[in-house]
């Protein structure tokens, strides 16, 4: 029996492919850059408009906050502000992470076998995993 060989992580001839994480990366930082300064000036940020129209959180209400702990490295609030969003940060951030070491090193950086992550259900994994952090931001987070 054939074992399927683990995916890849190498620099692109063209460039194209690996510049991904970093973009989103950039973005990410971005983001927390202004939300930190945003919340060290007071000059609130617009709100959730889904909440503002209809009382109840987004999937990703509690993003900005989420970003504002992070930026002072306090991760354990911003998991509980809006885990989603902390859990993709942390994905992003392990993902940019392999890129430049893809970038830096001779060699492809290997995924564990168990990485079979285009093998996954995602049709249903995605709604679910929505679902489930909107719950928890219906119940926890504040008014």
């Amino acid at each position: 029996m054939s074992h399927p060989v683990p995916p890849t992580l190498r620099p692109s001839s063209d460039g194209s492919a690996s510049e991904l994480p970093f973009g989103l990366a950039a973005l990410v930082l971005l983001a927390m850059v202004i939300a930190r300064l945003s919340a060290d000036w007071g000059t609130p940020l617009p709100g959730c408009t889904t909440r503002q129209l209809t009382g109840f959180p987004c999937p990703f209400c509690g993003t900005t906050r989420c970003l504002v702990a992070v930026s002072h490295l306090d991760f354990a609030t911003a998991l509980a502000l809006n885990p989603l969003s902390f859990l993709l940060g942390l994905g992003l951030a392990i993902w940019t992470g392999l890129a430049i070491a893809a970038r830096m090193g001779k060699k492809p950086v290997r995924y564990p076998r168990w990485f079979a992550i285009r093998r996954l259900p995602w049709k249903w994994i995605v709604p679910a995993v929505l679902l489930l952090n909107w719950l928890y931001l219906w119940r926890s987070l504040p008014e």
